[in-house]
């Protein structure tokens, strides 16, 4: 197959506006100003979005009309897939559609990439997609203008930076935790750091904020020089249908935990419980670490499937809290309390290729058999609990094995009052 990546030239001047329609796309500005725009003008919040309309036209014409093989776009970026065979003609009609609908000079003939799969790699919207390795990095130039915002930054003790170079490393990390995932739990404390301020304001850097700078500059050359083993696959963007579910749910005190394994036909047969008391972690009477602990259990479930070797097999996270679901799937916290968890939560996914589908939230009354675990019940009392709710008898089988996940390491890492340095 052909990987071609094209682009609409000048996109952002190949609107304009009849002056009859320039009332309705006037932007109110501070103190009752007004600003009217004849034509785009990139950065102008409206243009995006008036663009999608073109976006959406083109690449339905091309996937409907036009191409043997199938178009997406992002905004003016074009990437078309097709068999080899078929490249130049699908270039040719890509050609024609583009210019007939937006003009004779709206094809930037200079962006346009044919990548044959002998060449094994090419570059979109500043990602690198590597055919051979099946996973995505961050092309060339993208990564060293990283590095260069990174690696210029001071972070000499006592240092300070200004909040517009703090906003950017933010903005860096987020776009590149996408591709390394191990960024993603420490983004939040970019952002932390300039929160409140000023935009002309110098903001002194603190250790974790240092710390977490340097960080971020070694894993953008790990991810370079290893992509493999730091970046993402290919497998990662993919849809699976879960063949483990991991349900689970958290009190204060304690986790519970069941492993299912789902079945083709979508049955899902008990494999494994587990229960963890988490007292040492001085949550009792906390209810703002609920979350937290409930995240926690999420990483538990994720250390049980490693634990039985089934880490790397589609899986789905199943419980009762939206901020710990949600969470898991964006591999980023917004809690200061569970940021050291993230951190575990990330090496597992990468050390682990853990490929997680997603995440069902379920009502905390049908969260009934994890929730008595966590509250230190009994396999027996959890089972018969299940027999009362579903009119005396149960789904789960009497004597389900207890899968021990030695929690004492991860609570001692996760506790609170410990200062991970």
């Amino acid at each position: 197959g052909e990987h071609n990546h094209g682009d609409a030239g000048g996109a952002y001047t190949l609107l304009s506006n009849a002056m009859r329609l320039v009332a309705h796309i006037g932007v109110e500005l501070r103190d009752d100003v007004f600003m009217f725009f004849l034509g785009g003008v990139f950065g102008l919040t409206s243009v995006p979005f008036a663009f999608d309309v073109l976006t959406r036209a083109l690449v339905w014409e091309l996937n409907n009309r036009v191409l043997h093989g199938r178009c997406i776009m992002f905004v003016d970026d074009g990437l078309i897939v097709t068999l080899r065979h078929h490249e130049e003609a699908d270039i040719v009609a890509i050609r024609l559609k583009v210019t007939g609908l937006l003009g004779p000079d709206a094809m930037a003939e200079d962006k346009l990439v044919q990548a044959l799969l002998r060449n094994n790699n090419i570059d979109f919207i500043g990602y690198n997609l590597c055919l051979r390795t099946q996973f995505v990095t961050i092309a060339k130039h993208n990564l060293l203008k990283a590095l260069y915002a990174f690696g210029t930054a001071d972070v000499s003790p006592g240092a300070s930076l200004p909040v517009k170079t703090l906003q950017r490393l933010a903005s860096l990390g987020s776009r590149y935790g996408g591709i390394c995932r191990l960024m993603r739990p420490f983004v939040r404390v970019l952002y932390a750091a300039y929160t409140g301020r000023q935009p002309q304001a110098l903001v002194p850097l603190d250790d974790l904020t240092r710390r977490v700078i340097t960080l971020f500059k070694v894993l953008l050359v790990m991810t370079s020089a290893f992509p493999t083993r730091f970046a993402t696959p290919f497998a990662a963007f993919t849809v699976y249908q879960p063949c483990w579910v991991c349900e689970f749910d958290a009190s204060l005190e304690g986790i519970g935990i069941i492993w299912y394994h789902r079945r083709a036909d979508g049955l899902e047969c008990p494999v494994a419980y587990t229960d963890v008391d988490i007292t040492p972690l001085g949550f009792t009477n906390r209810s703002q670490l609920q979350n937290t602990a409930e995240y926690l259990a999420g990483f538990f479930a994720a250390l049980g499937l490693a634990i039985m070797g089934k880490a790397h097999l589609p899986s789905l996270f199943r419980g009762d809290s939206m901020s710990a679901l949600t969470w898991i799937e964006k591999g980023s916290v917004r809690s200061d309390t569970a940021i050291k968890a993230a951190m575990l939560w990330a090496q597992a996914a990468v050390q682990c290729r853990m490929v997680v589908t997603g995440t069902s939230f379920i009502s905390g009354l049908d969260n009934y058999k994890t929730d008595r675990l966590s509250r230190h019940g009994s396999w027996a009392e959890v089972v018969q609990l299940d027999a009362e709710k579903q009119g005396g008898e149960s789904r789960l089988p009497p004597n389900l094995p207890r899968l021990e996940v030695h929690p004492t390491p991860i609570l001692e890492i996760c506790n609170p009052a410990v200062s991970i340095e």
